[in-house]
């Protein structure tokens, strides 16, 4: 499968105002100084894909903030992105809107918290259906190893495994559990390490 991103726009989101990175399926380096957002456009896309930021982390706010620290209201922070899948289209579109409710006999609107809308291909649908298509194109852990390269080393784990024994068995799974032997014999450097070992593994 080949997945390939066209463009990626955010509106509102973190401390984006509003911006459109537009690759065309190219490969790119997006080069920054500290604080001026290369991170923000990588957790916008990871929360558009799985509701998570690049720290795996589904519980950070999106919204933008004042000078103050305070989250601005009355905004609607919007993701948006084209993939090409094997040659074909999809667009994807989350917006996260605030629910605010006005209660009968008071002039004040209460914020009720938030409301998310997905979109795949443009279509409206509900959470689960969302992450499901979503999963029907590529798994999240894989689609996390061959994107993020931090999150192999620093974040991946599976089931009840421990890091290290998550790692090691996906480790075995790309490259094969090959036997003392064949590793030795792989190189001519290791051709002393059967005296080294004396009857021991490696």
């Amino acid at each position: 499968m080949q997945i390939k991103l066209n463009w990626l726009t955010l509106k509102n989101f973190k401390g984006i105002k509003e911006y459109k990175l537009v690759l065309n399926g190219k490969n790119a380096v997006i080069k920054a100084d500290n604080g001026k957002g290369k991170t923000t456009l990588y957790d916008g896309f990871l929360w558009l894909i799985f509701d998570e930021d690049s720290t795996n982390s589904s519980k950070f706010s999106v919204k933008p903030l004042d000078e103050h620290g305070q989250e601005i209201h009355f905004l609607d922070t919007e993701v948006e992105a084209e993939l090409t899948i094997d040659g074909k289209p999809l667009k994807l579109k989350k917006v996260l809107t605030e629910n605010w409710v006005k209660p009968r006999g008071q002039e004040k609107q209460e914020y009720k918290g938030n409301v998310t809308t997905y979109f795949f291909d443009e279509v409206p649908v509900g959470a689960n259906e969302y992450k499901a298509k979503i999963n029907n194109i590529i798994n999240e852990d894989t689609f996390k190893l061959i994107t993020n390269p931090m999150y192999f080393c620093t974040q991946y784990k599976t089931g009840k495994l421990t890091e290290m024994q998550s790692r090691r068995a996906k480790l075995f799974e790309i490259c094969g559990n090959l036997s003392d032997d064949e590793i030795i014999t792989a190189s001519p450097k290791l051709a002393k390490l059967p005296e080294i070992l004396n009857g021991k593994s490696v």
